[in-house]
């Protein structure tokens, strides 16, 4: 088993206080990575490729993801299957960790309305 994240900011300080924090529970760095190449320039930015997966995902699953947080890492995983990271017997969860109302400062992209 292993934790995989994908950082949407470029911050060496935040991969030191995990990695930190992970030592002192006893995990080890062979336990969980961080992935910083999945980040499309760095916070707040995404382009149409990212775009246009979040539609299709959505289309297929019926989950919305928005492309500041959540969009980044269902990319990443996919991509990341699709290069064979994970071993095809492994299974791999994802978790939706929210973030919705990102949509709500690009109206002209966003699919839906939040509350907030």
């Amino acid at each position: 088993d292993k934790l995989v994240g994908v950082s949407v900011v470029r911050d060496s300080a935040m991969w030191e206080h995990v990695q930190r924090r992970a030592r002192q529970k006893g995990v080890g760095p062979e336990k969980f990575s961080l992935l910083f190449d999945r980040d499309f320039g760095g916070y707040n930015r995404f382009n149409d490729q990212l775009m246009d997966f979040l539609t299709t995902f959505s289309e297929i699953s019926g989950t919305f993801a928005e492309p500041i947080y959540t969009g980044k890492v269902f990319y990443a995983v996919h991509q990341l299957c699709l290069e064979g990271y994970f071993p095809k017997e492994h299974k791999v969860l994802l978790i939706h960790t929210g973030g919705l109302q990102g949509w709500n400062g690009y109206p002209e992209l966003t699919p839906f309305k939040t509350d907030r």
